[in-house]
């Protein structure tokens, strides 16, 4: 299992149906973001090789500013 932090722009949980459309194609298991946390975390969890960019990607096509937390 493959979980991958991200620092986003999401500011509320409107829109989180397009987050997942937008994530599931990619293979995508679950995600879930901290609304609390000052980076709007991301962490997002994949049986697969994801690339961090291919999350990214994703993200800012649908509006969203999306960038990787390296480990």
């Amino acid at each position: 299992m493959n979980i991958l932090m991200f620092r986003t722009d999401i500011q509320s949980p409107i829109g989180i149906q397009s987050v997942w459309e937008a994530l599931q194609p990619l293979g995508i298991k679950s995600f879930s973001i901290d609304f609390s946390d000052f980076n709007h975390a991301l962490s997002v969890v994949s049986e697969e090789l994801i690339t961090p960019q291919s999350i990214s990607k994703a993200l800012k096509g649908i509006g969203y500013y999306c960038e990787y937390l390296s480990k």
